[in-house]
């Protein structure tokens, strides 16, 4: 899902400016669909299961801070870090013939930093290298507040769900600069947290009959298309982003053991890896295709859909190589999982 959220243009932008297409309307309802609707739970989700998976049993300030320094925090630098210098790259070669179509605007390269703007990159969400790594440093921050989250959480916990579930379906995103990387991450790693301590478990969405969760999940798909662009929508959108987590739950909890169940849990274990190596190469590969194939409507189709799987492919592959021929680079920057 999160590959098929950055699968709708090239967003890496020291590559200077997209290539800008005429998109038909039946492809932009496409693109809405999957990556604005069905796809945009998948986030909120992970914080959400962070939170439940800390929260389920006892753990000291230490103990979780040396281990989220682990896996999150030495990744977090080490990817951001070879993000940036790749950008230092792409400007530095940006002047080339061969690239010059490609790669853009040298004036902005990380060689004319201050060292303020250095520290920045890594903490402001307007610096773009943190597109695929803003995740691990909200999980980080939020687990360094873990204890003190708990505390207001167990002492106010019914004011505190209806604050964190009002914010989310309320909140505009104009109060975070265009952006709810914030504001997600704050409220479903908090509803997870009261969840495992009101002691609920994830077998009561089991209860109900597979049909009326398709039903309500279909319905509220279905009023997110439909009313795209009213005002009233970023209520329905973020109430079917709650429910997208309870709906896709119920679809895997119905796989029979053996098979595609199998499959699909060994291929977990690359979630992480797809995760931080997906979104620059996806994004130069659309920026390739786009310059060298006519921008036609099956074109356009084919870029939307099959470069993710690719990159998928590609991630898992770099994955298997880099743990297999350089297991403790592999190790460092994936946080040893």
């Amino acid at each position: 899902m999160v590959v098929y959220i950055h699968s709708t243009g090239t967003e890496f932008g020291f590559r200077g400016e997209d290539v800008v297409f005429d998109v038909p309307e039946w492809l932009e309802a496409l693109k809405y669909f999957i990556s604005s609707v069905v796809s945009r739970c998948a986030v909120p989700g992970f914080f959400f299961m962070a939170a439940m998976f800390l929260y389920r049993k006892p753990f000291s300030w230490k103990a979780n801070a040396l281990k989220k320094i682990k896996t999150l925090l030495i990744p977090f630098l080490l990817l951001n870090t070879f993000w940036i210098f790749f950008s230092l790259l792409l400007k530095m070669t940006s002047s080339l013939p061969l690239l010059s179509n490609y790669f853009s605007d040298p004036s902005d390269s990380p060689a004319n930093w201050e060292a303020f703007r250095w520290f920045e990159a890594y903490l402001s969400n307007r610096y773009i290298t943190l597109v695929p790594t803003w995740f691990m440093r909200d999980l980080f921050v939020l687990n360094l507040l873990a204890v003190f989250i708990l505390k207001i959480l167990d002492a106010f916990p019914k004011i505190s769900a209806a604050v964190l579930v009002l914010a989310w379906l309320f909140v505009p995103e104009e109060l975070y600069k265009s952006s709810t990387w914030e504001l997600q991450a704050i409220c479903f790693f908090g509803l997870g947290c009261l969840f495992v301590r009101k002691n609920f478990k994830l077998e009561i969405f089991d209860r109900v009959p597979a049909l009326i969760h398709w039903g309500v999940y279909v319905a509220l798909v279905v009023a997110d298309l439909l009313t795209r662009g009213k005002f009233f929508n970023l209520f329905i959108h973020r109430l079917g982003v709650i429910y997208g987590i309870i709906f896709w739950y119920s679809c895997a909890t119905k796989f029979k053991a053996g098979g595609l169940k199998n499959f699909l849990l060994g291929f977990s274990a690359f979630n992480f890896s797809i995760y931080i190596f997906h979104e620059l190469m996806m994004s130069c590969v659309q920026k390739v295709f786009a310059r060298l194939f006519p921008a036609t409507p099956t074109f356009q189709l084919f870029l939307y859909i099959f470069v993710p799987m690719i990159i998928i492919l590609y991630c898992v592959t770099l994955s298997v190589l880099l743990k297999k021929y350089f297991p403790r680079v592999y190790a460092l920057v994936t946080g040893d999982r």
